[in-house]
């Protein structure tokens, strides 16, 4: 269930064990949350010439007895289910401690949260998306060391600003190689395609918002 990176991962790696794979998505096409809609196309039309099957708009509600039943009503023999539906910043345990907490928690530009000596950093920590232009959280290995290193600089007196990140993401799904970074949709942009090497440039305001690179390797 979901069709997001993990997911697709997990997905292939099964299908490598010989397991047959069906993909149970909530959004209308994969890889929603990081690709548009022409380059999720290239990627479902890879998983189709591996007979995966995707089930767009639909959701898992109820395991019984070896099938999944889904919103739609239909049901799905299975043996094995992953779930891969996102996540979430841990910050439960925070309620009532005055920290402030948005979907993550909220730090300035040296990690410090809004109490003082108290700092946050990694998938937990909402700062600058420099592309947004605003405060978001980019769950990412090297943006959580970038973030460590510099909450750990100014808790030893060592002033050091983090200038922001940006959302990236590098995968493989059946020989196809991604790179996507910027924003995840693509709303109010200029496209600009280099011809016959799958590389789409968006644009907003003269601005790079997104890039996606993909080249079908055969």
């Amino acid at each position: 269930a979901g069709g997001g990176l993990i997911s697709m991962r997990v997905g292939e790696a099964l299908h490598r064990l010989g397991i047959k794979i069906t993909f149970v998505i909530k959004s209308n096409r994969v890889l929603s949350q990081i690709l548009d809609k022409p380059a999720s196309v290239i990627v479902e039309q890879v998983l189709a010439e591996h007979d995966i099957e995707i089930i767009k708009e639909d959701e898992i509600i109820k395991i019984v007895e070896g099938k999944a039943h889904l919103n739609s009503g239909r049901s799905l023999s299975c043996s094995l289910v992953v779930f891969g539906k996102g996540v979430r910043p841990n910050v439960h345990f925070l309620k009532g401690s005055g920290i402030e907490v948005n979907r993550g928690i909220v730090v300035n530009e040296y990690q410090q949260t809004n109490l003082e000596d108290i700092y946050a950093a990694g998938d937990v920590a909402e700062t600058i998306d420099i592309t947004y232009g605003e405060k978001r959280i980019n769950a990412l290995w090297p943006v959580a060391r970038e973030q460590g290193h510099i909450a750990a600089l100014n808790m030893a007196s060592i002033h050091t600003i983090c200038e922001g990140s940006v959302a990236r993401n590098t995968l493989e799904i059946f020989g196809l190689p991604i790179f996507t970074a910027g924003m995840g949709h693509d709303e109010g942009l200029e496209v600009v395609r280099e011809q016959g090497q799958g590389i789409k440039h968006s644009l907003n305001s003269g601005d790079l918002y997104q890039v996606l690179p993909l080249r079908k390797v055969s």
